[in-house]
């Protein structure tokens, strides 16, 4: 389940994550919840916890089918790693950008639409990140 040493968020912290969004008690432990964490863990330094309180649906995605898949789509149009934690860290919710529909719809408007070369399309993603969630 959901536990204070697993989040990294205090007994009052997880307390108040659950107030706030108590359908993160929905979510499967095993399958939902470990992944997520271990995989947000995996960044060096980022602090989990803020993540979570920040954008508790994150404990709800998919590992390889959502959270891999857009930091590697960030990646790709040419962020670093520490781009991608500051990135992440700032607007957590970045992770629960659909690939398939909008985030890449919407880099494909800035660069073949607006004609915005790739430097700046990374500048208008670090800048303004909800920049991708524009419909």
């Amino acid at each position: 389940a959901l536990c204070v040493e697993d989040s990294g968020l205090s007994a009052p912290a997880l307390a108040s994550l659950i107030r706030k969004a108590p359908y993160v008690l929905l979510y499967q432990p095993d399958t939902q919840i470990t992944p997520v964490l271990e995989c947000l863990q995996s960044f060096d330094n980022l602090e989990v916890a803020q993540v979570v309180r920040g954008y508790p649906e994150v404990l709800g995605l998919s590992v390889d089918g959502q959270i891999l898949r857009v930091c590697n789509l960030l990646l790709e149009i040419g962020l670093d790693g520490r781009m991608i934690q500051q990135l992440i860290r700032d607007y957590p919710a970045v992770l629960g950008i659909p690939v398939d529909g909008q985030f890449l719809q919407i880099l494909d408007f800035l660069e073949l639409d607006l004609k915005i070369d790739a430097a700046d399309i990374v500048r208008i993603v670090r800048s303004f990140p909800r920049t991708l969630t524009l419909s």
